[in-house]
């Protein structure tokens, strides 16, 4: 029971870390957000895997399959992505254009909260006003999201949707003779997954404290390669 009240917290917490990653205006405070957040992935990877181990329910090996995905470059895609879709002219100038002035009013208001709290006498009313103005701005933010999602979502997919491909469809893409094998890797553990059409696997190894120098000691080593060597 407390780790399924662990993995519900943890879901909510992704969702709130989400919408405050995708609120930020300027793609240099997403890549920070999303480098500070990374490693809680691992947390509700584990406490899934340990559901699945205790219960068998194939719900929580989905779960982890997905967050594993989701700890992936998802911002780095969705920033990527996000331009793209600008590029190829799947979303008015003019909304794009609002979209961006809306997000620097956000941070600009956000910033002046941080600073006005930190004064040791702030006024109180002129905390009460930024509070609200940033309220109806959050307001104008998710409009503006769900009229993407409504009327551009093409955009709205590229840029703001965080869902990613689930095991069950993922396997019904493969054919009989492919299979996928993915990892995800944290401080001090490797979770690996194996799919095919009609299987799901999912293996798991303790990292060593010395995994990460020999990966990097191999990488250069591939690095400084020549033919000539052999």
């Amino acid at each position: 029971r407390n780790l399924q009240a662990s993995v519900a917290n943890w879901e909510l917490s992704f969702s709130v870390s989400h919408r405050y990653k995708m609120g930020l205006s300027r793609d240099d405070q997403r890549y920070a957000y999303a480098d500070y957040i990374t490693h809680r992935y691992s947390y509700i990877i584990n406490a899934c895997l340990d559901l699945y181990s205790i219960t068998g329910q194939k719900t929580y090996r989905q779960k982890v399959f997905e967050y594993a995905e989701k700890s992936r470059a998802s911002l780095l895609l969705s920033t990527v992505n996000g331009i793209n879709a600008f590029k190829m002219n799947l979303l008015p100038v003019s909304l794009k254009k609002e979209e961006d002035q809306l997000w620097a009013n956000i941070e600009i208001l956000s910033n002046t909260l941080a600073w006005e709290v930190k004064v040791p006498k702030p006024n109180l009313e002129h905390l009460d006003d930024c509070q609200n103005k940033l309220y109806q701005l959050r307001k104008q933010q998710d409009s503006l999201i769900q009229n993407y999602k409504r009327h551009y979502p093409a955009y709205y997919n590229a840029k703001f949707n965080a869902e990613v491909i689930g095991a069950d469809s993922l396997q019904r893409m493969l054919k009989p003779n492919e299979a996928v094998l993915q990892y995800s890797l944290s401080a001090n553990k490797m979770v690996i997954f194996l799919l095919t059409q009609n299987e799901f696997k999912i293996f798991t190894d303790s990292v060593k404290p010395d995994f990460f120098t020999d990966i990097e000691t191999y990488r250069k080593k591939l690095s400084q390669f020549s033919i000539n060597d052999l």
